[in-house]
């Protein structure tokens, strides 16, 4: 007879992961980072991959930060003020 066993505590790790990953990102609201080797190292709004110039061109099309919002859903409206700031400054001329 051939015996096996499958690795049950696997299958409940990976959603405590998940929540883990979730509260980690709440203590990062508001903050832009870049990851070396992520997303080419530019600039994205911090625990999520949206990258902080796609914020910035919905901003200078005139859409509010509800309607960014909508098309972020992982974000919160500290993200869009910090992703708009950073591209501001990044557009500054030296």
């Amino acid at each position: 007879m051939l015996e096996f066993s499958i690795p049950l505590n696997q299958f409940a790790d990976e959603p405590r992961a998940d929540v883990m990953k979730g509260r980690l990102r709440e203590h990062r609201v508001g903050q832009v980072e870049r990851r070396r080797g992520t997303m080419g190292s530019i600039p994205v709004v911090a625990g999520t991959r949206a990258p902080t110039k796609a914020v910035w061109n919905l901003h200078i099309r005139g859409l509010s930060d509800e309607a960014i919002l909508e098309s972020y859903p992982g974000l919160a409206a500290d993200d869009v003020r910090a992703a708009t700031r950073t591209e501001e400054r990044r557009r500054r001329p030296a």
